[in-house]
């Protein structure tokens, strides 16, 4: 799923326009950076919480060279409860589709 995706299902199913679906979805996206640089904690409710997280420096062997990572932020995702047990749910299901 893309960004144009969600705004379109959005609009569908909300009623708006899909200009003012998209000005919605850009500034959710655009407050979602903005804790994301100040590295706040994100937590949306059903689907999980987004945490920047410090990485440490790495070397990878690529044989007859290494390359460097210096040290840097990332985001880590941890999914809620619900989203665990609704993915693992529907893998049951598809277990049970490839068993028939």
């Amino acid at each position: 799923m893309n960004l144009d995706l969600i705004i379109k299902k959005t609009s569908t199913k909300m009623g708006f326009s899909l200009a003012d679906t998209e000005i919605i979805i850009t500034i959710i996206i655009d407050c979602f950076k903005k804790y994301a640089q100040n590295h706040d904690k994100i937590e949306i409710r059903g689907l999980g919480s987004f945490t920047i997280v410090p990485r440490k420096r790495r070397e990878v062997n690529l044989g007859q060279r290494y390359i460097s990572s210096p040290d840097h932020f990332g985001i880590v995702f941890r999914e809620s409860r619900f989203l665990k047990k609704m993915i693992n749910k529907s893998l049951d299901q598809y277990d049970r589709q490839e068993k028939e």
